[in-house]
């Protein structure tokens, strides 16, 4: 064979596994919430975090790439104060206020079909109750 055929074919071969490389391993399939149970104590300490992680098609994170995602208090923002809302990593972070009751948190990305909720529940705090 010729060297320049050689070539052709290696820079061809190289190419189809960059191609499938960022088709399967940096593409974007679906998100998933990375959240701890959906619990605060009204106590004005507890915190909660959300996190939408870009999954790819192997069902590992796409490295490389930011969930875009976008939270929404829906219902009983006056129960929790805003932390941190990063758009661009979709992260969100909470406070419990001194106020027992129900919080329901919408999120949203271009990578998601429809909106995931998170009901959150707080719960009095009865330990501090009796000091």
């Amino acid at each position: 064979m010729d060297k320049s055929v050689i070539i052709l074919i290696s820079i061809s071969i190289a190419g189809l596994i960059l191609l499938a490389g960022h088709h399967y391993i940096f593409s974007i399939y679906e998100l998933t919430y990375n959240h701890p149970p959906l619990k605060l104590f009204a106590d004005g300490q507890s915190t909660l975090t959300i996190e939408a992680i870009p999954v790819n098609s192997l069902g590992m994170k796409a490295p490389l790439r930011d969930a875009n995602t976008t939270f929404e208090i829906v219902e009983g923002i006056e129960l929790v104060d805003v932390i941190l809302n990063d758009f661009k990593s979709g992260v969100i972070k909470i406070k419990a206020k001194h106020s027992p009751g129900k919080v329901i948190i919408k999120g949203s990305s271009a990578f998601s079909m429809l909106p995931s909720s998170f009901e959150i529940t707080i719960e009095p705090n009865y330990a501090n109750l009796f000091q």
